[in-house]
């Protein structure tokens, strides 16, 4: 292959055709006229010296940034293994400009741990939580279990409860009433008594010789009290002795409740609408004041000139200086288990579905649900007007005070509460179906 040349004009050497630079002085040669170019040979075409890339033409800045780590520390924080997504993509374009990609593995893995333990935590919290709760209330429904014995006193806003303290080991108590609070008297499924008096409860006394259940027992002072069985007998206790029963029903009708505000009267009323009165010594035949012969549940009276019966759908009865009145419907959806009067313009009521109602001079209120979960009330007690506690067949208790309802305290875990009596604001005994009672008092 032969060669033309060319004269560079710098240095005068000689260069072969068809070079762009002297390979001597390195200045750029003269174009060679194509009909120089010899056979074989290829054209030359004009070309620029060397230039280095800019690397503004890749990048926006001529110094390229870090990404942020903002956003895979936000997306990681609120949603977790989401922010992984931002950690891959950061990391990525960290690399590609020339940076570490291992701080955002290490902040979203860092999150994500302390998220993990942080759960785990408050996992743990709610854990230790729940099985507090259910060391006091045991397993399952918290209106199903038993609170130890030995456990300490359940703590109410106006007093205390004591653990259950089991005074009848064969049945259940039915009845209860404190006309002090130093002496109650319970009476239970089997024709027994048991007395509290300064702290102590006796062993059981049976009185009805027959074995049938004292439902009803009321104690007007610490010397005397009448009691009455399923089967129409009454027994009288005076200075310390119970009387042989005394059959005041002829039928044997269910006597369902009495009350004695003084040792001198006492009304008691069945489950076919009669009521029986005891004056000065004497009980009297019934009288029918359910024109429709419905269970009177209750019977309270504050005094021996006022008393109101309750009954079976809703209706209330009230004696008012020796005469009672037709019956007024206060319920309309339920049947009235309990009433407890202090005084002649108070009265407090209690119904099958958990509502309570009330009388003040002269006027019955409209229903009150205070057992959101429609348990039965079984009984109510108020001292006085401005304090009552209702139980209900679940354990609970439901203070009434200055015109406001609690919500339910369990106090009782595995038995059904059958009758509250509180003879002052401040002390209170409560009896079940598993011969339980439970005492409040408040300091």
């Amino acid at each position: 292959m032969t060669f033309n040349y060319v004269t560079c004009p710098t240095c005068g050497t000689q260069q072969v055709m068809g070079s762009n630079f002297c390979a001597s002085c390195g200045n750029q040669l003269p174009f060679a006229p194509e009909s120089q170019t010899a056979f074989g040979s290829q054209p030359s075409y004009p070309q620029q010296p060397y230039q280095p890339i800019n690397p503004t033409l890749y990048y926006p800045h001529t110094n390229p940034e870090r990404p942020s780590y903002i956003p895979t520390v936000l997306i990681t924080l609120f949603f977790g293994f989401f922010g992984l997504i931002p950690a891959v993509r950061h990391s990525q374009m960290a690399k590609s400009r020339g940076y570490s990609q291992n701080g955002y593995w290490w902040i979203s893995g860092g999150i994500l741990g302390g998220q993990a333990v942080l759960i785990v935590l408050l996992a743990s919290i709610l854990m230790a939580m729940s099985v507090t709760r259910l060391a006091n209330t045991v397993q399952g429904n918290p209106y199903n279990s038993r609170i130890s014995n030995s456990s300490t006193s359940q703590p109410q806003s106006n007093g205390t409860w004591s653990s259950g303290q089991q005074i009848n080991t064969n049945g259940g108590l039915f009845s209860v009433s404190c006309p002090t609070a130093s002496f109650c008297v319970a009476g239970d499924y089997a024709g027994y008594e048991y007395t509290y008096s300064n702290s102590t409860w006796s062993s059981g006394q049976r009185i009805d010789a027959n074995g049938n259940a004292l439902d009803s027992v009321s104690c007007p002072s610490a010397s005397f009290c009448v009691a009455e069985d399923i089967y129409g007998y009454e027994y009288t206790y005076s200075n310390g002795t119970w009387s042989s029963g005394q059959q005041i029903h002829i039928n044997g009708n269910y006597l369902d409740s009495v009350s004695c505000p003084t040792v001198r009267f006492c009304v008691a009323v069945d489950d076919f609408g009669y009521e029986y009165t005891y004056s000065n010594g004497t009980w009297s035949s019934g009288q029918r004041i359910d024109a429709n012969g419905n269970a009177l549940d209750s019977v309270s009276c504050p005094s021996a000139s006022f008393c109101v019966a309750v009954g079976k759908h809703g209706y209330e009865y009230t004696y008012s200086n020796g005469t009672w009145s037709s019956g007024q419907q206060i319920d309309a959806n339920g049947n009235l288990f309990s009433v407890s009067c202090p005084t002649t313009s108070f009265c407090v009521a209690v119904d099958n579905n958990g509502y309570e109602y009330t009388y003040s001079n002269g006027t019955w209120s409209s229903g009150q649900q205070i057992n959101t979960n429609g348990n039965a009330l079984k009984s109510v007690s108020c001292p006085t007007a401005s304090f009552c506690i209702a139980v209900d067949l679940c354990g609970c208790e439901y203070t009434y005070s200055n015109g406001t309802w609690s919500s339910g305290q369990q106090i009782d875990a595995n038995g059904n509460l059958f009758s509250v009596s509180c003879p002052t604001t401040s002390f209170c005994v409560a009896v079940d179906n598993n011969g339980y009672e439970y005492t409040y008092s408040k300091s």
